[in-house]
């Protein structure tokens, strides 16, 4: 068992950091066992540093290739609506109100 200490990165959610460092999502338990403070909807703050042990955890393949290529999974970020232009209807055009 060798616990490792990440940051993590702006916009990261609980299920991006399970991804990210056991190449799984059904590895989230785990990260919360590691981490009691945490609970399936915390929101993580930029910087904040959380325990991982991904011994014989996870998806190798998918976490070796994720640490290899230094990858950050971030899904939680939010997105600014008001940039978001067009009706998007159900008529499936982008007419823009007009």
């Amino acid at each position: 068992m060798a616990i490792r200490k990440i940051q993590v990165f702006e916009g990261q959610g609980i299920f991006d950091i399970a991804i990210q460092e056991y190449g799984s999502i059904e590895n989230t338990f785990d990260l919360l066992a590691e981490n009691t403070s945490l609970v399936f909807d915390s929101s993580l703050s930029s910087g904040l540093e959380l325990k991982v042990d991904t011994d014989d955890k996870g998806v190798s393949d998918v976490k070796n290739k994720i640490r290899q290529d230094d990858f950050k999974v971030v899904n939680s970020q939010q997105v600014d609506e008001s940039t978001v232009e067009g009706d998007y209807n159900n008529d499936f055009n982008n007419d823009f109100l007009n």
